[in-house]
This record gives structure tokens, sequence and C-alpha cells, in this order.
């Protein structure tokens, strides 16, 4: 793969100059990213439109403020045990939080996939005809490196050099963004709680934003090299055929979304 393979885009991000039309394509991208970043430790997240930004839910609105914030997360951990199946179960801080992006209350929470595959379906998942669907990749540990958040620069490595991701490091990150009166302007990087079998299916991983909306924008624009590549697919008409080699490679909705739903989903997309 040549250097000529990327431009910079107006924020300081690398974007291929040409469409990727396969799966095999897609993992070449991939495995000259992990070289050229040395790491093989890559976050993902595909999204359907290259306009979309690195926006979470609670951001994409107007009406987004702190104290807002502060009194939905009370509300919800507040009745949420009410339709939990064990009623006397404990959950921590961030695990409540959580299960709020889970089940689709608004967070500043973005999810990721330690998954590339993975990415790329939800890339291609529900395309619509004139949309560009796109792969987002990030480096986490150069997120929490140059965030400014002392805190979220882990001292635990495996014999490999890559970081060990515990419970003690997801409480202090979570700690820190869950101050709603203190919390730091720059997204990191967090390990995802395995409340589900969608997220341990999904190889959920999160970042969380702090005061700044344009956080991973930010970053990229004062960084030399930022760690914030996208990679752009051919539009709608390849989906199709990108989807079925992924089917054949294990990565469907049925194994993305374990349970009837999904399979049902599957079917449909089969047979429909």
């Amino acid at each position: 793969m040549k250097t000529d393979s990327f431009k910079r885009t107006e924020e300081n991000i690398m974007i291929n100059t040409r469409s990727i039309i396969s799966v095999v394509g897609f993992l070449e991208y991939v495995q000259y990213i992990c070289k050229y970043w040395k790491t093989g430790d890559l976050w993902f997240r595909g999204e359907s439109d290259l306009s979309n930004k690195l926006y979470p839910g609670i951001m994409r609105g107007r009406n987004w403020d702190i104290y807002r914030e502060e009194l939905n997360y009370d509300e919800f951990v507040q009745k949420a045990p009410t339709f939990t199946v064990n009623r006397n179960t404990t959950y921590w801080d961030w695990e409540w939080y959580h299960l709020m992006q889970h089940y689709g209350a608004p967070t500043r929470l973005l999810d990721w996939t330690m998954g590339s595959l993975i990415a790329l379906y939800f890339a291609v998942r529900d395309v619509r005809r004139g949309n560009i669907p796109v792969v987002w990749i990030i480096d986490p540990y150069w997120l929490n490196k140059v965030n400014g958040v002392k805190e979220a620069i882990l001292n635990d490595y495996n014999i490999d050099g890559s970081l060990i991701y515990t419970s003690d490091y997801t409480d202090k990150i979570m700690g820190l963004y869950l101050k709603f009166d203190a919390i730091p302007e720059y997204p990191a990087a967090t390990n995802s709680a395995y409340i589900d079998m969608r997220v341990h299916a999904q190889r959920g991983c999160f970042t969380i934003h702090g005061k700044k909306k344009d956080g991973f924008y930010e970053l990229a624009a004062n960084e030399k090299h930022p760690r914030i590549i996208k990679l752009k697919l051919r539009p709608h008409d390849h989906r199709s055929a990108i989807k079925e080699d992924l089917a054949r490679n294990g990565i469907s909705e049925s194994t993305l979304f374990p349970g009837l739903e999904g399979l049902s989903s599957e079917l449909r997309w089969k047979y429909g």
C-alpha cells in the first residue's frame, strides 16, 4: 500500500483516497494501519454515512448541558432497578451508565468494537442509497495519552506490551467522567461492562466524551500525527456483496445480536 493511499481531511484526520469495495480490501487497510502505528490493538466504529460525526447521542441535539444530563442519569438510576431481572443486584455508577447506553438512553458514550469485521458489518448493515459507509479507527492508547487526563493513562501491561483493561481502570476513568461538576474536556477510552450477551458478541468497548462536543476533532487538529483514521467504502452498490462475504466468515445479524430477534432479522435479509 502506497503513502498516497490516504489524504488529510479538514479536521486533520486521515481518509483513504480509494473507496473500499471488498472485505479483502478492507483488511488490507487494517493490516497496513496496524503496521504503520505499530500496534495490534485498534478500536473500530462502523457508520452508515461519511457525514456522521463522532458525537455521542446526548450531544447530537441542541439541548445538552451537564445539569440536564445529571438529572437524566439520576432519574435512570432511581427508576431502572424496577425493571431489572434481579432487583437486588448492585451496580457500579459506570455500570448504570453503560446500561443507559445499551438501552438507548442518551449518554456521552460512543460504541466501538475491537473487531474490525464487526465494525465493517455495522457500516454496511443499513446503508441508504447515496450514502458513503465508513469505518472509523482509533488507537485507544494514543487517545488516553493525549487527552490531558493524567489518570487515564494505564500502567498495567501484558507481556506483549498491550495494556490491561481492568475494573479498577474503568472505575478510575468513569469516576472522572461522571463527576458532573468537573468532567474533563476531551474523550477517553474505556473498556466495556459486559452486561449483555450482545455487548460480548460485538466485542464492545467505549469512548466517553468530556465537555467538548468536538473533542476528537480538536485533539486531531492539535496533533502532528493523530491516530484517528476513517476508511470509506464504495456506496450502496457493493453493500450486499460485502454482507454476504462477512456472513461466510461468521459475521452476521444472528451472531452479533444473539437471540430470536437477531435470527429473524438475518432470515429476512437472507430470504426476504
